[in-house]
């Protein structure tokens, strides 16, 4: 036999004519159909096939354009093809019988992506060539199982999901879409159109425009409703696609809508939830800012542009650290960095700011940071509150309370001051220790009624005038008396309660009035404690004119003590005060015997665990052994 090389080449023209007249049908088939001619060798065997026709399904298993496989040759081409299964396509060709076979293949056409399936191919003798159609049944089998996936999706999503043919009549509804409207599982939708289960301006919007668009552009979406059979319109995100032929016409419309009742309840919520805070927000009371995380201002209140003096204009343009004190800048930056990094949960200081016309603002700033679900920082929330009248009283109160207590021979005398809470006013709790003609000293307490400015006024009134009536050598009773003469005149005197006593060392001897004030607290030498019963009067500016005021005497032994107090030591909204006066008398009892350590016991005993919402003075003496 001649040797198979050089090959006879297939005439092109007999193969495209044969092509156009006999197998144009096949272009629109499903399957891959070619007609294969025979390339013979000098003897006259089929040494391999040509391609003379590939409809589309087969340039689409293969990878390349039809045009391009024309005229090349199967063996030279497709690398893996079976030798076995050449020798049957060519037995078709010789002997006329049909082939019907299966086969797993893959292969790579001449550089192309590879390819891969089962193949049910089917060939036969047509003319001088061999007509050879194959259908992928893997890619078919997948095919089927997809459409049963999707299918099982349809009827389980809750979404309404429809097609509609080209004139706008339903074919399918899922049932999602149907218990969405009240709709019957088997109820027939023959004759409904697109529109039908919407109300007249939702069906107005689908027909006027968003067909339009879905034709022009493939797909419109939009938020309207549906319409319930009960009359209820339900809200609805919605989705209409249309699907297109070759040729441009419309094959077929897909509608797709989610219901969003809740969404829009949300929303709603969500709006009313703004309102409420925008509403809060620009009515509180103290200033409020929201900053970004590079602290500058998004939003401030009325009474943050009060607070620091400036128009909400300048804010958003200066800026935060702009208005801050150049001594207070770095602190404030310090404090936001560590609230950004999550070090800290939020803080609290006083700061200065400067006002429009550089004058120095004292406030509160407190801070807290907003953070995401993932813990991400948002943005920032500050709140400033003015402080400059708080800062004045407290200069005012502490310029009144005495620091150096006086020598005073054969007495030990003792004070404690603890100032409420950040957040609480100043009081008008104040002590005074004052020495006396003929080396007697004089110790008083107070409390003036009210919070503030005026409170520390008022207490430097009385503190002042009742030094003067001491030093006049006054017995307790007549100061007690004229203080309650001169609480008349007073804005804020009225109410004011003090203890006021008078002790001479020389003779042991103590005096005692009591307006209105708690018990004094008497300690004996072998540490036996008990309230100083008697000397009594109501407080100041409430005693007519005429009436005396009671006084009491004691003689205190060596080793014996008296202690002082304002309210904030033993009040308490959740324990009546004469429980706590009993536990201040047991406190006292079990104190060490140095005054200053046994004011720190008690105070750790009766207000150590609780945030005091009010000043805590204490001041005691002892009676030392000669």
């Amino acid at each position: 036999m001649a040797p198979a090389d050089p090959l006879v080449r297939l005439d092109p023209d007999h193969a495209s004519d044969v092509g156009a007249r006999s197998l144009a049908a096949l272009d629109e088939l499903p399957e891959g159909a070619v007609l294969l001619a025979p390339v013979r060798d000098v003897d006259g065997a089929v040494a391999d096939l040509a391609y003379a026709y590939v409809n589309r399904s087969a340039a689409r298993v293969m990878g390349p354009a039809p045009s391009e496989l024309l005229g090349r040759c199967v063996l030279e081409a497709l690398p893996a093809f079976p030798r076995e299964l050449f020798d049957d396509l060519v037995a078709v060709l010789e002997r006329g019988a049909p082939l019907h076979t299966e086969l797993d293949y893959s292969d790579a056409f001449a550089g192309h992506a590879a390819f891969s399936g089962r193949f049910r191919i089917t060939a036969s003798r047509l003319g001088d060539g061999l007509l050879v159609v194959y259908d992928d049944v893997s890619a078919r089998a997948q095919a089927r199982s997809t459409e049963q996936r999707y299918g099982a999706v349809l009827e389980t999503t809750s979404d309404w999901i429809s097609i509609a043919d080209r004139d706008l009549k339903l074919v399918y509804v899922n049932a999602g879409g149907r218990r969405m409207v009240g709709l019957d599982p088997d109820e027939d939708i023959v004759g409904r159109r697109i529109g039908d289960f919407s109300p007249a301006w939702a069906r107005d919007v689908v027909r006027r425009e968003a067909l339009a668009v879905a034709r022009r552009d493939g797909v419109w979406r939009g938020d309207l409703a549906r319409l319930h059979r009960n009359g209820r319109e339900i809200p609805v995100s919605q989705v209409i696609v249309a699907r297109t032929g070759d040729d441009g016409a419309v094959d077929f419309y897909a509608t797709i809508c989610r219901d969003m009742t809740r969404e829009r309840a949300a929303e709603a919520a969500l709006r009313a939830s703004e309102e409420r805070f925008r509403v809060a927000f620009e009515q509180a009371p103290i200033g409020v800012g929201l900053l970004d995380l590079q602290g500058r201002f998004v939003q401030v209140n009325d009474a943050y542009c009060r607070t620091v003096r400036r128009s909400r204009e300048e804010l958003m343009r200066m800026g935060p650290q702009a208005i801050t004190h150049p001594d207070d800048t770095a602190a404030t930056t310090h404090a936001i960095e560590r609230l950004v990094a999550g070090e800290v949960p939020d803080f609290r200081f006083e700061k200065r700011y400067v006002g429009s016309e550089g004058e120095t603002i004292w406030a509160e700033l407190s801070a807290t940071v907003f953070r995401d679900g993932d813990g991400q920082p948002q943005f920032l929330i500050g709140m400033v509150q003015g402080i400059g009248e708080r800062r004045v009283a407290q200069t005012l109160q502490r310029s009144m309370l005495t620091t150096q207590l006086p020598d005073i021979d054969g007495v030990e005398v003792a004070v404690r001051y603890l100032p409420g809470s950040p957040e609480t006013e100043v009081g008008g709790d104040w002590y005074d220790v004052i020495p006396l003609p003929g080396d007697r000293v004089g110790i008083v307490i107070g409390d003036v009624v009210g919070r503030g400015i005026e409170a520390a006024a008022t207490m430097s009134q009385l503190r002042t005038a009742l030094r003067a009536y001491a030093i006049e050598g006054l017995e307790p009773a007549e100061v007690v008396r004229k203080l309650h003469r001169l609480a008349d005149h007073l804005t804020e005197g009225l109410g004011t309660t003090l203890v006021y006593l008078d002790f001479d060392p020389a003779t042991r001897e103590l005096r005692y009035v009591s307006a209105g004030h708690l018990p004094v607290l008497h300690v004996d030498a072998a540490g036996e404690t008990s309230f100083l019963p008697g000397a009594r009067s109501s407080p100041l500016g409430t005693v007519d004119a005429g009436r005396e005021v009671p006084q009491a005497r004691l003689v205190l032994e060596p080793g014996e003590a008296v202690l002082l107090y304002t309210d904030g030591l033993v009040e308490r909204r959740d324990i009546g005060i004469m429980r706590r006066l009993e536990q201040l008398r047991e406190a006292m009892a079990s104190a060490p015997e140095e005054l200053d350590a046994a004011l720190e016991h008690v105070t750790a005993r009766l207000s150590g665990d609780i945030v005091r919402f009010d000043d805590i003075a204490l001041l005691a003496l002892r009676v030392l052994d000669m």
